[in-house]
């Protein structure tokens, strides 16, 4: 998917203000703090790039010799999370990791842990400025908010989604590939009350 490029002296100003309150519409809350943008850090372990990549291979090592028991499964997202902890927020294989952890999770019935690494995988790619994969990732998430019974939760990520479409950096093309996608859940992602 095509993300538009910020060009200084092409509009720069403007994209940067707009990302600024894309932001705040999206609920990071790094608009209004500027130097959390560059500061948002890792909250967890200290970063360890090797014990990461350890940890990856050893739940790929696991996935392979996979046997069908729910615990494997368990056990192969946990690493796949540990290993996201070790990495810093600009990482793109942090977000991985934690797609790698929501899908595991997902498959083992574990919805609360899929949400949260679903969820986490959306927001690093929009803190990293990855807006069309943030939005596909939030849809994502709402699926799996949905399958959990959190409704309110799941109206929320939709919403996140629809305005990340909004999003000067994001083109046309990518944006009604998000609208699709998620008129095409619509029968899934509908709020009960």
């Amino acid at each position: 998917m095509k993300t538009r490029r910020i060009h200084p002296g092409r509009g720069g100003a403007l994209a940067a203000a707009s990302l600024a309150a894309l932001l705040v519409l999206a609920g990071t809350g790094a608009a209004q703090n500027p130097a959390a943008i560059s500061s948002n850090h890792n909250s967890g372990p200290t970063p360890d790039v090797g014990r990461a990549a350890e940890m990856e291979m050893r739940a790929e090592t696991l996935s392979s010799q996979y046997t069908g028991k729910k615990s494997e499964l368990a056990r192969i997202a946990r690493l796949y999370e540990e290993a996201a902890t070790l990495r810093t927020d600009d990482d793109p294989r942090r977000a991985h990791d934690h797609e790698q952890a929501a899908a595991v999770y997902s498959h083992a019935g574990k919805l609360n842990a899929a949400l949260r690494n679903e969820t986490a995988a959306a927001e690093l790619h929009l803190m990293n400025g990855r807006v069309v994969e943030a939005a596909h990732h939030f849809i994502t998430a709402a699926t799996v908010a949905q399958r959990a019974g959190k409704y309110e939760a799941m109206a929320q990520l939709v919403h996140r989604a629809e305005m990340l479409c909004n999003c000067p950096m994001m083109d046309s093309f990518a944006a009604e590939r998000i609208h699709q996608r998620i008129a095409h859940s619509g029968s899934v992602l509908v709020v009960r009350r």
